[in-house]
């Protein structure tokens, strides 16, 4: 029997990402599963499912930050795992990752300075991958019975309309994410992830409306 080594262990691990990954961002807001890294690969302080689109998405020639409370524990376990480089500012993070509470002061200073890319190079806006409590399908009825921020999304790859129902996501997010869309082509992507590894894509070429539940 032939056992894998540890470089053959992570790239199926990150091929199995990749391919849950684009499947979120070709299908907004349908919700998909990402694999978590195993606990022997893991770095302390790390959700299992953050490090795996870290692992999947980040190498040496790319740039990350981190948002967010104990974002100095969080960042030292990315760069260790993916031997990806910490950028100093905002508007040099290539990828920005947010696994705990962000501060609205911090998500405003952050939105106000990330890379929207250009009319040229609009692929160079910002990828983030933020950490919820909990995603689920939300219906076409209000659902008082629910907790959270309830999204209709609209637009590219999306049939109609779909609802989704997000625990713990601050509306902060939504207001300046639509308002660094609005000169689309140019904008950021942004990549919903829960503590039980469900996650959804919202890239900027579709519309999200906060509804009331």
């Amino acid at each position: 029997m032939i056992i894998p080594d540890e470089s053959h262990r992570h790239v199926y691990h990150t091929q199995q990402v990749f391919r849950a990954l684009t499947q979120a961002m070709s299908e907004p807001g349908r919700i998909t599963l990402i694999p978590p890294l195993t606990a022997l690969d893991l770095q302390a302080g790390l959700s299992p499912y953050l490090a795996s689109i870290a692992l999947t998405l980040l190498d040496g020639q790319v740039n990350f930050a981190v948002a967010g409370a104990e974002k100095e524990v969080v960042a030292e376990g990315l760069r260790i795992l993916s031997f990806a480089n910490r950028a100093r500012k905002w508007r040099d993070a290539e990828y920005i990752f947010v696994q705990k509470p962000v501060d609205r002061n911090e998500i405003e200073a952050m939105m106000t300075e990330v890379s929207c890319g250009t009319l040229e190079e609009p692929q160079q806006g910002t990828f983030f991958s933020v950490q919820v409590h909990h995603i689920y399908e939300g219906t076409g009825e209000k659902e008082p019975a629910r907790s959270g921020t309830r999204l209709r999304l609209g637009g590219p790859g999306i049939l109609g309309s779909r609802v989704l129902i997000i625990e713990e996501l601050d509306e902060e997010w939504l207001i300046h994410r639509n308002r660094l869309v609005r000169n689309y082509p140019m904008g950021i992507d942004m990549m919903l992830i829960d503590e039980m590894g469900l996650t959804i894509g919202l890239p900027r070429s579709i519309t999200i409306n906060h509804e009331e539940m």
